[in-house]
Formats: structure tokens, sequence, C-alpha cells
């Protein structure tokens, strides 16, 4: 296996805390480090190819020699920590999964951890976040100690893991159950967890169940694109993976764009808006008519390469931890290919930070599941511009997005009926999707970036509304900006 194969690794101290029969039987790869440092990975492009489970040992000593070995030999942009913690504080029944929002060793050493976590999680799978986890050296038994006051879990193995990766392009996450609390039972407590430990597990992780097939819905809103739209069509009924459903939006079109639909019949579903809603709103129609479970949008001006689905879907059944992913692109101007400059180039990962100021996800390269679309809220209808870069920061937010690295899509852009030459000065939608995430942003890491990239855009859109004697602009792009804390503050 390519070390660049592996793009989440699950580490664990003992096999007894993870369902390893059940995780062979969705081939995906266990290995104890002296296993590994022999060569034992293996090459697989199969089913949860892209997900390895490392078994440490216990101590920090063996969980820090594991993660030197992983961070040597591999380059996966997750690493999580799952086990089992001990409650520290009183009234902390045992049972249930925790996430810290930090790791400590007994030196009081404190590292920060991602919250997050790199893959799909159940809403009605309950998750306590926050706290601090103590890393120990020894084994402790009896009542907590005076000095670990403060700290809420206690575990042998965390700290060692967070400051190896906290020195790498990897995000380091922790997921705990509470198996045991400090006291004489806690030996017969940590027994009796680890069954129900295994079966919660398999729930956590029932993303790696392969599905049977794949089940997509093509969602192409167009307006009045008579000449454009019989090519994006075909390259969607010529795909090597056909999907389940192909929905047309005609949003109130009125050159012969629906006369040229026609002529494709039953291959496509006809969705017809009696007005020009805009693409959110006929984006939007069509994922509620959809009825398959996952959907790929494309834009009616763009194509897809024949093999585009098929390419995601691959991707997609080796690294399941992504629910939305995208794919590369062929960009052509005036008819002339052309190469994005490095700023374009897509990330995959945790990728919000990096999409606050331009926007990194195509509508058409995108691929997710629709109940993951559904609980975004949506496009944002209200924004006739930069309605994609509005959901992919809410999408960034708090779930991972992944790249296949194969080119998908043909984008064809410099024509007169281009967004982006209908409304000047796009930043201004970019604000306001970054005004409405700040509004409901509540932690203060976060709240930082978005100010620091409103101060940008304002100031940008300020000095342009001043060249071209706008005052009203001028005066409306101030008043935002008085409003937002001083950058230099926060």
């Amino acid at each position: 296996m390519s070390r660049s194969c592996v793009d989440l690794v699950i580490t664990a101290a003992l096999s007894q805390e993870l369902p390893v029969e059940w995780l062979r039987e969705r081939r995906v790869q266990i290995h104890r480090l002296q296993a590994l440092k022999s060569g034992a990975l293996k090459r697989d492009s199969g089913p949860n190819s892209g997900v390895l489970v490392v078994l440490t040992g216990v101590g920090p000593g063996a969980a820090r020699e594991a993660a030197l070995w992983i961070k040597e030999h591999l380059t996966p942009r997750f690493v999580v920590n799952l086990g089992t913690v001990g409650a520290l504080q009183s009234g902390r029944s045992v049972g249930g999964w925790v996430t810290p929002a930090s790791v400590e060793n007994e030196q009081g050493d404190s590292l920060p951890v991602d919250t997050r976590l790199p893959f799909p999680w159940k809403s009605t799978t309950h998750r306590s976040v926050g706290g601090t986890l103590l890393t120990v050296a020894e084994a402790k038994s009896g009542a907590p100690k005076a000095e670990w006051c403060g700290r809420q879990y206690l575990d042998m193995e965390c700290y060692a893991q967070a400051q190896v990766f906290a020195e790498s392009e990897c995000t380091f996450h922790v997921l705990k159950w509470v198996s045991d609390a400090p006291g004489e039972e806690a030996e017969r407590e940590f027994a009796r967890s680890l069954p129900v430990l295994r079966d919660a597990a398999r729930e956590v992780m029932d993303f790696l169940v392969p599905e049977e097939q794949a089940r997509v819905a093509v969602v192409i809103p167009v307006h009045n694109r008579v000449d454009r739209i019989k090519p994006t069509l075909q390259s969607v009924l010529e795909q090597t993976l056909p999907p389940q459903e192909v929905i047309v939006v005609d949003d109130g079109s009125d050159d012969g764009t629906v006369q040229a639909l026609d002529s494709f019949g039953g291959a496509i579903q006809l969705v017809r808006l009696s007005e020009n809603s805009g693409v959110s709103a006929a984006r939007n129609v069509g994922a509620a008519a959809a009825t398959s479970p996952w959907i790929a949008f494309l834009d009616s001006d763009d194509h897809w390469v024949s093999d585009k689905l098929s390419e995601q879907w691959s991707y997609h059944l080796s690294h399941p931890h992504y629910d939305a992913l995208q794919c590369e692109e062929i960009w052509i101007r005036n008819g002339v290919r052309v190469n994005p400059h490095n700023h374009h180039a897509k990330p995959r990962g945790w990728i919000w930070s990096q999409s606050l100021k331009l926007c990194l996800v195509s509508p058409s390269a995108i691929l997710m599941r629709k109940a993951l679309f559904e609980s975004l809220g949506a496009f944002d209808e209200t924004l006739p511009a930069c309605e994609d870069y509005d959901l992919w920061i809410r999408l960034s937010r708090r779930h991972v997005v992944g790249l296949a690295p194969h080119a998908g899509v043909i984008k064809h852009g410099g024509h007169d009926d281009q967004l982006s030459r209908r409304y000047p000065a796009m930043d201004r939608f970019r604000v306001a999707a970054l005004n409405n995430a700040l509004q409901v942003e509540e932690e203060s890491l976060y709240r930082d970036q978005l100010v620091a990239v409103l101060h940008e855009k304002l100031d940008i859109l300020i000095q342009g509304a001043r060249k071209r004697v706008l005052e009203d602009e001028t005066r409306y792009y101030e008043a935002l900006k008085a409003e937002l804390p001083d950058p230099s503050l926060v």
C-alpha cells in the first residue's frame, strides 16, 4: 500500500477495545506496531483501504513510539485515538463517549485537542465534548489524587500521541469511552465496559460498512442556455457509472431551453419553475425532488468527463469517512485551457480556514450525501451569487471534505452569462456569508478567523467604493467594519 493511501488512522491501546473481527470483515487493516515495522501493511485498493487501525500497546512510551512510526512512514490526514478513559470527577457515570478539549501530562504540560471528528457522527449518538484528559505513566487505583483536581478524565496514551502529531500536518482527535472511575471497583468496571465499548464502537464506525450500490442523483439548474445544455446533459448520460436520477430544473427559461430538454425524453426528470428564481432556488428544488441518498450538482455550462462519477465513487469506497468529496477540474476560458493559480489548489480534510478567503469547492465537482446537504439548510436563496461559497463554509466548519485526485469536471469560463460577470464586486456576497457565519459562531478560535477575513474583504470593498465615488456603499461597508472587533486584539 502506498503511504499516501492511508488517510485516516485509528489508534487504540488494546485489541479488546475494538470490534476486531467486525473491522476485518470490512477489510480494514488492523496491525500492531511491531507487525507494521515488519512490513505488514498490505497493498489494497479495495473498500476501506484509506483507513488503518494501529494497536499501540499500553502506556505513554508505547503510544509515543507508535505515533512516531505513523508520522514517519505514513501521511494520514487524521489520527483518532479511540479507547477507554477513567472518570475523575464525582457524579460522572461510567459509559458514554467523550471528547476532551485538551490533554495534559503529569508535569502539567497541556495541549489543545480538535473536538471535531473526521468521520460522520450520528445525531442520535450522544458525545460529551470538553474538559481535560490527564495522561499518566502507570495505571492508578484508589481515590483520585488531590493534584488531579480540575481534570475530568484519565488515560495512559493521549498526551504522548498529541505531542507527536502537534508537530505534523495531520490533525489529532480523541474519542473515548468512559469505562471506570477510580476506586476499588475500577478493574471490574473496566472489564465489564469492554463488551459494551465494542458494541458502541461498531455503531460509531458504521461508515465503514460498504454501500451495496452507487445511488446518485444529478441536479442541474438551467436558465436560458439553449446552446449549452445539450452537451452538458450528454456528458451526464454518458457516464460509465450511470446516475439513478438526472434532475434538470428549468429556472424560468424563455429562449427555447425547455424545447431542447424535451428531446431527452424519459432520460431526465424535468422540473419547471414558473419564474426565474435564481440558481440557489433551482438547486434546492432539484435536491428536494431527489430520492437517491447521494447528490451531485452540475452547472449548465460545465461538462463531466465520462468517468467522473465512477472515479469519485471508487474514492468514496476506499475513504468512507468523507460524506462530501469533490474532484479536480480542467479549466477552459474562451475556448483555451488555462492552469489555475496555486492559491486555487483544492485542499482536503479540514478546509474551513482555507475556504474563507476564496471559494475552493466547485458545485460541479461535489458529491455529497443528501442528508448532509439537508442538515446544512441547503443553498441560501437570498444570495444572488457566492451561494456556493456560503454553503461550503457552513459544510467545512464541522465536516471534512475529501478530494478524489481525478480531473472529472471541465469548467467553461469567459462567456457573457456567467454570474461573476453579472455581479461586480463579488466580495460583497462573501461578506454577507461570513457575517452570517459570525452571528452563529460560538467558539472564539473560529470567530477570530471570521473577524480577520471580514476586515480584509471589507477593506477591499471600501477601497473600491471610494474609487468609484459610491458614497452610500462606502458608508455601508464602513459601518459594517466599525461593528467588528479590532483584528489586532483577537
